[in-house]
């Protein structure tokens, strides 16, 4: 638990300083190294830090040309953020363009970042890197995982690109970044993170560590224990509560364009769609520069698809509309 507490010299309770890497993480890499052994280390994000906000007004430092949240990433020159939907990139030195203030702070845990710290803790150390960043190709990732497997002490910092790459058995394993992902709006995203832990799980041999700061997640004590019927109850509960596939069929409506055109169309297509409701919500993954993208969910019980009256309704909407039946994914 990363948000455990320690107490002050007068006994008050205060909370730990941010830190990358936990203790008992720290001794087991320290063991690592001694042992000869190899260890691998999941992060959710690449580079330093996937966010930087401005301190003073809260604006969150964003692509100029696409609009997506950019990543800090560090050169030898100096850092410089860089977009990892469009290639944007520009130097870090820069103000909040909202407020013009100097405060940019970054958050989260990316894996550039956990590489360099575990280089602080261990110079000397073999420890190698996946991500789309510095091993965009099958060859170079794929290079890099048989160094690694060929290291004695070696470390291995990566992101889900990296699970492709771990075929075989390996002593220590841990998760330093995961969080993140449950801020993503999507139901089919604690299945998503439950297969990234298990298969974590399956290649570690001795010890598998994992580190959160939310702790009450039950996720977290499903993957350990390899207990899926659990899992799969309290899933298939919440689906059925709030009427997610497999009880339903949900029909993925997208738009973008200019943000008050965009609005009239929504108002246009719930008057077409009537009698059928429509939960209609921002999209999450940012749209082209001046593009403004809004999704709507219709959901329809399961054995009344398909809907005749409704596939009729859905045909009368403008081409610009985007529909997807039994969407992979809801941002």
């Amino acid at each position: 638990d990363m948000r455990s507490i320690q107490k002050d010299t007068v006994g008050n309770e205060k909370e730990k300083t941010f830190r990358i890497l936990s203790e008992n993480l720290e001794r087991k890499i320290k063991e690592n190294t001694e042992n000869n052994e190899h260890m691998f280390i999941f992060t959710g994000r690449r580079g330093l830090s996937p966010s930087t906000v401005c301190a003073d007004c809260g604006n969150v430092v964003k692509c100029n040309l696409c609009e997506a949240h950019t990543v800090l990433h560090k050169s030898a020159v100096e850092n410089f953020f860089l977009c990892h939907k469009c290639g944007e990139r520009r130097s870090a030195l820069e103000k909040c363009s909202h407020c013009n203030g100097w405060r940019l702070t970054t958050l989260g845990i990316g894996s550039e970042l956990v590489e360099e710290k575990i280089k602080e803790l261990h110079p000397k150390g073999n420890v190698y890197r996946i991500d789309a960043d510095i091993t965009p190709t099958h060859k170079k990732a794929q290079d890099t995982a048989d160094k690694f497997y060929n290291s004695p002490g070696g470390i291995l910092i990566g992101t889900e690109m990296a699970l492709l790459y771990l075929t075989e058995k390996i002593e220590n394993t841990a998760v330093v970044s995961i969080d993140s992902f449950f801020s993503i709006p999507d139901f089919r995203i604690n299945e998503r993170i439950l297969n990234i832990l298990l298969k974590i799980r399956s290649i570690t041999d001795k010890n598998f560590i994992i580190q959160t700061r939310d702790i009450t997640q039950k996720v977290f004590d499903y993957a350990v224990k390899g207990n899926l019927v659990d899992f799969y109850k309290d899933e298939i509960n919440d689906r059925e509560k709030l009427n997610f596939p497999p009880f339903s069929t949900l029909i993925k409506i997208s738009i973008s364009g200019g943000k008050y055109e965009v609005l009239e169309f929504v108002e246009n297509i719930q008057k077409i769609i009537e009698p059928y409701e429509i939960d209609v919500f921002p999209a999450f993954i940012p749209q082209s520069k001046g593009q403004y993208g809004v999704n709507g969910i219709i959901k329809i019980p399961k054995n009344k698809w398909p809907d005749k009256e409704l596939y009729n309704k859905l045909k009368m909407l403008p081409i610009e509309v985007l529909v997807n039946v039994d969407p992979d994914s809801l941002i």
